[in-house]
């Protein structure tokens, strides 16, 4: 005998898509299961455009049912994957769209600094591996976020649910960031940064900033140079570098925690009236014998200003460039670089761990040699 509901049976009003509705295994009383089924085609035809379910009161009231019988319905929708809950405030976001249900994520999520904190190779960098994902992924898209903002954890877990997102790549994870994605269940390929604990264990690659600036300092000892500024793109590795710094070949005994520091300055990235001034007046406080570049706006920016004081390279200053590009190749004197970047080989990786299904990989640290060209002096 079918439920009763009104002093008709239940089954009398319709009940479209049965039998979807008898293969979940909770059983449902027959008017949750017309609600549900309701719902459902209200999803289907896009009904709700926000992209989230109304929360179960309205719900109740607008179809006139008691909020148990509906929260029961909204239970059979999150059992079927048309609707999860997300956070913030428990809302239900929508998995239904395109005609399917959004069972097979397949948008890579890119989480960045600001696009004027990264030079021209990381963003290149970032845009090939956006190419690998679509290669690899079926109906690969991808999503990014520059920012120079922490976001909360609330927010990526909305990000996650509603789209669509298979894994997350990040570039340079800050500290702050490895604590808001703690624990979250997606796999996170990182290109350098803190490292961020998550099921699907830890991946990816990128320079050690610390021992690579360690084994330059060194190497520029050995020329004779004894004072190398190093502005920074942002202060998250500051520690690390100042740690370089003291642990190398350069004299720092005679220097305190602050004076050490005026050669790790936060270099603005703001116009050329304020980058011009920075130079003069930390060129004039530390003296310095070379500069290292961090990222091409730091590099072009110190050569622009090089160029209109008068300021002769390498002859009063030396200069060496961390980011590699092809605009380098035209300038005079031939400017000191890494030898190569090993790329392909780390774009490589990241396909590989695509291709087994994000299995951890471990994270690696790839070398890096040098090629000092013209534009380091030798002061021996």
């Amino acid at each position: 005998m079918g439920v009763v509901w009104g002093g008709r049976s239940a089954l009398e009003f319709g009940c479209i898509g049965v039998n979807l509705l008898r293969t979940m295994s909770i059983q449902r009383p027959r008017i949750a299961q017309i609600i549900a089924q309701a719902l459902m085609q209200e999803i289907e035809n896009g009904k709700f455009a926000d992209g989230y379910l109304p929360g179960v009161t309205a719900l109740a009231k607008k179809h006139k049912v008691a909020i148990r019988s509906m929260m029961s319905a909204v239970k059979l929708l999150e059992d079927a994957n048309y609707v999860t809950k997300v956070k913030p405030r428990h809302r239900r976001a929508i998995c239904y769209a395109g005609g399917k249900l959004k069972k097979d994520r397949t948008t890579l999520l890119i989480i960045a600094p600001a696009k004027k904190q990264l030079a021209e190779s990381q963003l290149s960098r970032l845009q090939d591996a956006i190419d690998v994902w679509k290669e690899e992924v079926t109906n690969g898209s991808s999503i990014e976020i520059y920012t120079s903002t922490v976001k909360s954890r609330q927010e990526i877990d909305e990000i996650v649910a509603t789209k669509n997102i298979k894994g997350i790549l990040m570039q340079e994870a800050p500290k702050e960031w490895s604590v808001v994605l703690k624990g979250i269940d997606v796999p996170i390929y990182r290109l350098g940064g803190y490292e961020i604990e998550t099921p699907w264990g830890d991946s990816g690659w990128a320079v050690n900033g610390r021992e690579v600036s360690e084994s330059l300092l060194n190497r520029l000892a050995e020329f004779g140079h004894s004072k190398v500024l190093m502005p920074l793109h942002n202060e998250t590795f500051a520690d690390d570098y100042e740690r370089a710094y003291r642990n190398s070949a350069i004299p720092t005994e005679h220097l305190n925690d602050i004076q050490l520091a005026a050669y790790f300055p936060l270099f603005p990235i703001d116009n050329l009236a304020v980058s011009n001034a920075f130079w003069a007046k930390i060129l004039a406080s530390t003296q310095p014998t070379t500069v290292v570049c961090f990222n091409q706006p730091i590099f072009f920016s110190l050569y622009g200003f090089c160029a209109a004081t008068g300021i002769s390279i390498p002859r009063h200053l030396s200069v060496f460039a961390f980011s590699r590009c092809s605009q380098l190749e035209w300038l005079s004197p031939r400017i000191a670089t890494p030898a190569a970047d090993p790329f392909d080989e780390r774009i490589e990786l990241f396909r590989k761990w695509i291709q087994q299904g994000f299995i951890e990989q471990g994270f690696k640290w790839l070398p890096i040699e040098f090629d000092f060209a013209e534009s380091v002096l030798d002061l021996r």
